[in-house]
């Protein structure tokens, strides 16, 4: 299948499925070895192996407790048999949810899903989703994490764009999506484990800004280098890992995996001494050989509740 039908499965099975309330139909778009890496709010272990693993759970938790599911597509990135869909979803909390009763809320978040296609099924699916904002608008109470602001050094002097337009975005040609990997993955590597923020000024346009929609992180430079910071400092043996990625055009996208133990305070919570892991996907736009706008998700609810600040 090509890059667009592997777009367009990736779309319709949303529509159908998920938005038509149709589980019956997830055969049509799910391979029977399917495997989905990130678990759900209230999804088990075993409901994510297998189309049958996903059709019990649209069945038996999400489908029973959220009603008139509206998503939004805003962005569907391709490259090979991957393909990268950020979203909003709204729907409506009309029945019991993780032993709550229903609240009749109209809930709204946002995500990024990334799959894996292969002989026209979806074979793999990895995904970050607001949860925090979830379970917030369902009334259960969330510590605010918070981020201390960060200075960012002054970029050091680089050398020429190379594969880069001067001006405007990058052409689609494989040397450019190569490059902009690699410059999306070297902040992994050099901000996140080594710490060193002077990457985000060589890296990030200073007019960069940030999409966080769960509000934790200024939409500047400066939010980046703080979130960075928080977790160098509560997590002194962090280690990031990225773990796919792909890219279109002028635009990245990368999943990626923080580990660590909780030995100072994270993010306004005290140490605990946990090892915690947490996952993420980022969607970069680079114009000019430089990252001009950014749009991240990373598994907040996850980090509070490893962190012993909620239950979920």
């Amino acid at each position: 299948m090509s890059v667009k039908e592997n777009k367009d499965l990736l779309v319709s099975f949303v529509k159908e499925v998920l938005d038509g309330k149709n589980a019956d139909a997830a055969g049509k778009y799910l391979s029977p070895n399917f495997f989905h890496h990130d678990l759900a709010p209230g999804e088990q272990t075993g409901n994510q192996t297998g189309a049958a693993g996903q059709v019990n759970f649209f069945t038996g938790v999400v489908f029973p407790a959220f009603t008139g599911f509206t998503t939004t597509v805003e962005d569907v990135i391709g490259e090979g048999d991957l393909v990268a869909a950020r979203w909003r979803q709204a729907s409506t909390n009309n029945g019991a949810w993780q032993g709550r009763p229903a609240t009749g809320k109209r809930t709204e978040i946002a995500g990024i899903s990334v799959v894996r296609v292969r002989d026209g099924l979806i074979v793999e699916e990895w995904e970050s989703r607001d949860a925090v904002t979830l379970v917030r608008q369902l009334g259960v109470a969330v510590p605010r994490l918070t981020l201390t602001p960060v200075r960012i050094p002054a970029p050091r002097p680089t050398p020429a764009p190379g594969p880069f337009l001067a001006n405007g975005p990058l052409v689609a040609e494989a040397e450019d999506t190569a490059a902009i990997k690699a410059q999306a993955a070297s902040v992994y590597m050099d901000a996140w484990n080594r710490g060193d923020l002077t990457a985000l000024a060589n890296t990030q346009a200073t007019s960069f800004v940030l999409h966080d929609p769960t509000a934790l992180q200024p939409a500047t430079r400066a939010g980046s280098a703080a979130l960075i910071s928080a977790f160098r400092t509560g997590l002194p043996d962090l280690s990031v890992t990225v773990d796919l990625q792909l890219a279109e055009a002028d635009k990245v996208v990368t999943r990626f995996t923080i580990r660590g133990t909780h030995k100072a305070s994270l993010l306004g919570i005290a140490a605990t001494g946990n090892l915690v892991q947490a996952t993420g996907v980022s969607i970069q736009r680079y114009s000019g050989g430089k990252l001009a706008e950014e749009w991240q998700l990373w598994d907040q609810l996850g980090l509070a509740a490893q962190l012993g600040a909620v239950r979920i």
